[in-house]
């Protein structure tokens, strides 16, 4: 486990890190939920969360919120690039089915489709993991009520 300083340097580096060492090209966030284009290139928050994986070498990832799966493939990309994909698990939930190619096309990402409050599917996700989780990304639900 990563002591306090590991990771306050690791969020610090995280952005600058994966910019410059770990593409993400094919990482896009896909269809906005806002009028606009389709976003066919990388967040900027999918650099820091690739870097921050990478640094802290997580390998056991919950994202509840894939949408079209661009920051859970950069965390992806964070695991391969520390030679870590063997042993890997990660695991994202949405309640939508978007970009199915490219979750096929990715067997690293284990996408689950449903609500994340559902008994039945959170006791799915449980048996996903092998130990506790190394990191758990919220990315959904973006109303101040949840």
């Amino acid at each position: 486990m990563a002591t306090q300083a590991e990771i306050i340097t690791a969020v610090d580096r995280a952005y600058d890190y994966a910019a410059s060492a770990i593409g993400l090209s094919g990482c896009c966030y896909g269809a906005p939920h806002w009028d606009g284009p389709f976003v066919d290139t990388p967040c900027g928050y999918y650099f820091f969360l690739t870097g921050l994986v990478a640094q802290l070498r997580f390998g056991r990832i919950l994202e509840i919120g894939s949408h079209y799966g661009g920051s859970i493939f950069s965390m992806a990309r964070a695991v391969e690039h520390c030679g870590m994909a063997s042993a890997a698990e990660i695991v994202t939930i949405d309640c939508v089915d978007l970009n199915g190619d490219a979750f096929r096309a990715n067997p690293l990402v284990r996408r689950m489709i449903g609500d994340c409050f559902d008994g039945d599917l959170a006791s799915q996700v449980r048996l996903s993991f092998s130990a506790p989780i190394d990191l758990m990304f919220i990315d959904a639900v973006h109303d101040y009520e949840t």
